[in-house]
């Protein structure tokens, strides 16, 4: 009986046009866009607060969650993303958040 042709796994690093941040879970790299190909669809409430309290962590993790709902990301991302442990999340959408501003958090 014939086996299914499996395609290779992304090498870690290895980044599709327009990822800028990837993460790694459970042996499987998963890679996010920059968050400026979202950003024009959050609503201005979560900016408004980021950009007036930037010593607010509260107020730029709200932007990062609405940022992460506005963002084109593969559904198969997204349910791993949703299924993570709020810890593990959060750092991803800190981290996120820096690599697509440039920043140099890791």
């Amino acid at each position: 009986m014939p086996t299914a042709k499996k395609t290779a796994a992304p090498k870690a690093g290895t980044k599709p046009d327009g990822a800028v941040y990837s993460f790694t879970e459970d042996g499987q790299t998963y890679h996010l866009p920059a968050i400026n190909e979202g950003v024009a669809d959050v609503p201005g409430r979560y900016t408004i607060d980021a950009v007036l309290h930037p010593e607010n962590e509260m107020a730029q993790t709200a932007l990062g969650f609405a940022m992460l709902k506005t963002a084109d990301i593969p559904p198969d991302v997204r349910a791993v993303l949703e299924n993570l442990p709020t810890g593990r999340l959060l750092t991803i959408v800190r981290e996120w958040m820096g690599e697509s501003r440039g920043s140099s958090a890791s």
